[in-house]
This record gives structure tokens, sequence and C-alpha cells, in this order.
């Protein structure tokens, strides 16, 4: 008798405990307590779980069981706003970025009205884009012309255009029809001009041709050309020949030479030797100058002295000259003495000279070191006055260039 009760009381304790344990979180159930962790991507977004629940808006396609477990794990405002400062304050580089990103994302779903105030708490400029641009993103994969509403109203221009910019490439993937004619109707230029380039390097990816079609039927002369040319540049980066064949359907002018410059930018860095042949062939003209420019600007990158030799060929003196300046510049930013004897050497006339101040200028600007040491290489007595007048006269302060949202 006496061992049956003990077998009883066993038994109803193993129930308890079952039922306790069975009622614990998940994770807390199988991993106990979690210890205390630095800063990171991940732990940072999911330190701080609500206390209380937020009420979130509605989302179409959503069943009400998935929103209330949507809604019970996102952190609140509040707890936003700390995550957002601890990964500030404490972290750097790329994984800063991944983590607002993964923050940005997460106040999507959670209530993307409170982005804009979240993201006025950021003092750069680079990471209230980045953060903004990932609850756009976000946002748009849910509820593409809400999204775009909201990016349309946000207070900062350049962040208002950017976001466009980012919510129109996410919804062209699903309805490119809907978001042109969104695109199309906004009011502010610059935004509008953002939003279309959106839609055109999303759309440029599956069907360039239709991109092209739809283009040149465009009304507004100054927008269509714009169109063009931003294409022609995005296709140049994924497929230079396919984008030369674009450029080359533009009626002659500026727009058809900036698209050609950018074309065979990418394909001197792509196949150097191929875009060298091909513009050799090409018959003088703006659309020759334009593509020898562009070699310069590019092969000076990989090799300058070897395209400062090159440029000394062109035959178009003016042509020569800007090109000249290009690589001559970047051959003196990586062996200043030689590269100012080899200009030295061609000869004290008029062009000459105003290719080595303007690269003195320049140097001056960038680097006044590597500039001094320029100098050193010049035998020339009055470049080298004129070279060390320029030095003299920088200014005290370098100007402050606005952030970058690259």
């Amino acid at each position: 008798m006496r061992a049956l009760k003990i077998l009883l009381v066993t038994s109803a304790l193993g129930v308890v405990a079952w039922w306790l344990f069975s009622a614990l979180p998940r994770d807390a159930a199988a991993t106990g307590p979690a210890p205390a962790t630095p800063v990171t991507r991940s732990a940072t977004v999911a330190s701080a779980r609500p206390a209380e629940d937020a009420v979130q808006p509605a989302r179409s396609g959503e069943s009400p069981a998935r929103r209330v477990a949507d809604e019970r794990a996102a952190p609140s405002l509040a707890q936003f706003r700390v995550q957002l400062e601890a990964v500030v304050r404490e972290l750097a580089g790329p994984a800063r970025t991944n983590a607002i990103d993964e923050i940005g994302r997460e106040v999507a779903r959670a209530n993307p009205a409170w982005a804009a105030g979240l993201a006025a708490g950021l003092e750069d400029f680079h990471s209230r884009y980045l953060f903004l641009r990932a609850v756009g993103e976000a946002a748009a994969e849910r509820d593409p012309a809400a999204a775009a509403a909201w990016a349309a109203e946000l207070a900062e221009p350049a962040l208002r255009d950017n976001i466009c910019n980012a919510v129109a490439m996410k919804w062209a993937e699903t309805d490119t029809p809907a978001v042109i004619e969104w695109a199309l109707a906004l009011s502010e230029p610059s935004a509008r001009a953002k939003a279309i380039e959106g839609v055109t390097w999303t759309w440029a990816q599956r069907d360039p041709k239709a991109v092209y079609e739809w283009a040149v039927g465009l009304p507004d002369r100054e927008l269509r050309e714009e169109v063009l040319v931003k294409t022609a540049k995005m296709l140049a980066v994924q497929n230079p020949p396919q984008a030369l064949q674009w450029a080359l359907q533009f009626p002659e002018g500026p727009q058809r030479d900036q698209a050609l410059h950018y074309t065979v930018f990418q394909w001197a860095t792509q196949d150097l030797g191929a875009a060298v042949s091909w513009t050799a062939r090409v018959p003088p003209s703006d659309a020759k100058a334009s593509s020898e420019v562009a070699i310069a600007r590019s092969w000076s990158a990989q090799e300058a002295q070897g395209a400062t030799t090159w440029a000394a060929a062109i035959t178009d003196p003016a042509t020569q000259a800007l090109a000249l300046k290009t690589t001559l510049q970047k051959w003196a930013e990586a062996d200043p003495a030689p590269a100012a004897h080899w200009i030295v050497q061609r000869g004290a006339t008029p062009a000459n000279e105003e290719i080595f101040r303007s690269v003195t200028a320049a140097l001056v600007e960038r680097n006044p070191a590597v500039a001094a040491q320029w100098l050193q290489g010049v035998t020339h007595p009055a470049w080298r006055q004129a070279g060390e007048r320029i030095l003299a006269e920088r200014p005290a302060t370098p100007p402050v260039k606005r952030p970058s949202t690259g």
C-alpha cells in the first residue's frame, strides 16, 4: 500500500513538472537563460522584446493568427530606438550596416509609420539612408503602393529621392505598369527622376528592348533623354557590347556621347583591348572623342603610365589634352617624379603647360605632399615656379563633400 502511494505521488509530480516545462517558451525550455552577449547584428535586433503589445496596422493577405504572432514578437517603438542607438554607438563597418538593415526590416514589419521618427535620431546621412532604404524595401514587399506613398512623403529631400528609388526598384519586380504610373505622377522632379531610374534599373534586367521602346515614347524630351542615358549606364555594367548597341541608337548629341562614354568606360574595364580596337575604327567625331576619354579614364585606373603613353597618341588635340590630364594625374599620384619628368620632356608648349597646371592643381587639392614631390621632378624653371605658387595658394581646409549613399 505504501509503495502504491509513493508511486502515485511520484507520477503526479512528474505531470506537474511536464506541464511547467511545456509552458515555458521553446527557446528557454531548450537552452535555459541566455548569457549576456556583446552587441552583434542579430543580437541587437533580437535583444529587446516588448513587455506590452503595440497596436499594428492590418496587413492584407495575412491570417489573424499570423498577424497576432508577428505583433507579439515585434519590439516597441522605444525598444527600436534603443536598438538603433546601441548599433550606432557600438558597431562599425559592415556589422553596423547589416544591423541597421535588419532593424529597418523589423520596423517595416512592426509599423512603418515609426521609421521617419527613428531615422531622425540618426546623426549621419548614410545611416539614415541605410535604415530608411531597408524599411522601404521590406514594406514594398508587403504593400508596394503604401510603401511608395510613404517614401514620397519623407521630409528630407535627398532621403526621399533615394528611398523612392529603392521602393521603385522593388515594386518593379512585380508590377511595372503600376510603378511607372506612380513614378510619373510624382510632383517633385528629383523624386520622379530617381523613381524612374529605379523602375528602369529593374526593368532593364528583364527586357532592355521594352525599356527603350517605352522611353522613346515619353513626351518630355528631357525625361526621355535622361531615361535613355541612365539605362545605357546600367546596361554597361552588365553587358557593355549590348549597351553599346543601345547607345548607338540614340540621335547624335550630348546624350548619345554621354551614353557612349559610360559604356566604353565599363567595356575598357572589362576588356581593354576590345574597347581600344572598337574606338580606333570610329570615324573622327564627338562620339570618338568621348570614347577615347573614357578609355583613358578606365585604363589609368589600371595602369596609368601605359594609359598616358596611349593618350599621347590621340590625334585630336583637345581630346588628347583632356585624356592626358586624367592619365597623368593618376600616374603622378602613384609615382610623382617620373610623371613630372615625362610631361617636361614633351616640350614647353602652351598645350603641355596647360596639362601641367591642371595636373598640379588636382594634386594640390587631393594630396599636397604628393604635389610637392611632383614639383621636385619638374626641371623647367618657369613651370616649377608656377606649380609652387599653386601649392602655396591652396585652401587652408579641404572642401567638404556631401555624404554618399553608395
